[in-house]
């Protein structure tokens, strides 16, 4: 499935937004951050009713079981306050959504891949589903109970309701269990459309930046004399293969560039551990090393505090460590075969 995120374009908050596409990264916002006040309104009084009813039905058993349930829905309907949302949209050609998100047409609106976006290898809980618009707002009920283990559908109603009048923007949503970074696969930016009045400098700048990806590039036109947009496809000045994240670049091997290969990789957020185990095309040097170590930190898990990376050579296999680089707080210590560095 593809979705979209509108970008402002503006001075001020277009090199944020450049600087997240070059590291793979979104920013989850929390609940207080976002536009619509009525955010997260939801009425419980009849799931707490329908609870104590039975528990008085049941005897004194069942209102202890049913005290812990009323009190996990409690505990959940706090945890808003470190819930995390990023918004999306199921359109790239939104004529409000462009006036509205992207300074009217100034900034750039980002296609991604929702399978590459949530799937990163990385422990932690993503929640994806379309916004519900309604008249007023959802009730919990003991219907729901199935729901209280946190799946899709209660976050939905929970995280995903909005007033009718924002029914026009067809939001779709990814609920974080915390505001603030989350990694993604590059691959899952498909493509980038540039706004009618985005300026050239800005254009050429995320080509340069996002070199090596097979990202398109498309520009909104408008078509003459209708109230219609349409796109073109533009030329993409980077004409390099697919190089990102598999290649050390000539200017950094003085010499000719080297391919390797990422197989394996996880993040565990809450320990903030990651680790990467990379194949080599041939024999690197120690400062290729660290330069590669540098860039799996910048642009894979940038809030890991502890990276163990693993370097296998092709020519004699994956089960024979070749090299290691480890990160932890700050500090890079490097290690080839048998000998430290």
């Amino acid at each position: 499935m593809l979705v979209y995120k509108y970008r402002g374009g503006s001075a001020e908050i277009f090199e944020r937004d450049l600087e997240s596409l070059e590291k793979n990264y979104f920013w989850s916002s929390g609940l207080e951050n976002l536009n619509d006040p009525q955010e997260n309104i939801i009425i419980s009084n009849k799931f707490m009713e329908q609870s104590n009813w039975l528990g008085r039905l049941f005897g004194k058993k069942s209102q202890k079981s049913i005290l812990g349930i009323n009190e996990s829905l409690e505990n959940l309907l706090q945890h808003n306050k470190r819930i995390g949302i990023f918004s999306l949209s199921t359109s790239f050609m939104h004529k409000l959504l462009w006036a509205h998100y992207a300074n009217s047409h100034r900034g750039f609106c980002v296609e991604y891949e929702l399978e590459k976006l949530l799937d990163n290898h990385v422990y932690e809980n993503k929640y994806s589903f379309p916004v519900i618009y309604s008249s007023t707002p959802l009730e919990l009920g003991l219907t729901d109970i199935p729901s209280l283990s946190k799946n899709n559908n209660l976050i939905q109603k929970l995280f995903g309701c909005k007033s009718k009048d924002w029914e026009y923007e067809e939001e779709y949503r990814i609920v974080t269990d915390d505001f603030g970074r989350y990694s993604y696969d590059f691959k899952a930016v498909e493509a980038i459309y540039f706004g009618l009045k985005m300026s050239d400098s800005q254009k050429e700048s995320i080509m340069n930046r996002l070199k090596g990806r097979g990202i398109k590039y498309y520009q909104i036109i408008q078509i003459e004399n209708k109230y219609e947009l349409d796109v073109v496809l533009v030329k993409n000045i980077d004409d390099s293969e697919l190089n990102y994240l598999t290649q050390i670049p000539e200017e950094v091997t003085k010499h000719k560039s080297v391919n390797y290969e990422i197989f394996e990789k996880y993040y565990i957020k809450i320990s903030k551990k990651a680790e990467i185990k990379i194949a080599l095309e041939s024999v690197i040097s120690q400062d290729q090393i660290s330069w590669l170590s540098n860039i799996f930190k910048e642009h894979l898990f940038q809030g890991a505090e502890r990276i163990f990376i693993f370097y296998y050579l092709e020519s004699e296999g994956r089960d024979y460590v070749w090299a290691t680089s480890h990160i932890i707080n700050g500090e890079m210590e490097i290690s080839i075969k048998n000998s430290m560095i």
